[in-house]
């Protein structure tokens, strides 16, 4: 499931130390992926950790700081599961025979 502005969700996956950090994702970011992943424009909820100055630097952005995040690293809190939306990026699987 991916994530969705509005939505509030835990850092999953990070190499700097955020993992259970929660953000609010607040919209598309101008950043690209090459892979042509999501990228999202989030507000840190809680201190978070960021790459500074070409990735050579982190240091740390209080509360109300943006940050840009891969929909990957995320997780949204949601109440209910909501709608599966992977099919809207990933192309439909075939059929497995046997």
């Amino acid at each position: 499931m991916n994530c969705q502005i509005g939505d509030h969700a835990v850092i999953i996956r990070s190499a700097i130390g955020n993992v259970g950090a929660i953000v609010y994702v607040d919209d598309h970011s101008p950043l690209k992926m090459k892979d042509g992943s999501k990228i999202w424009r989030c507000i840190a909820m809680q201190t978070v950790k960021a790459r500074m100055l070409l990735g050579t630097v982190i240091r740390p952005l209080p509360p109300g700081s943006a940050v840009h995040l891969e929909d990957a690293q995320l997780r949204p809190l949601r109440d209910t599961d909501g709608q599966d939306e992977t099919l809207t990026w990933k192309e439909t699987p075939s059929p497995v025979t046997s």
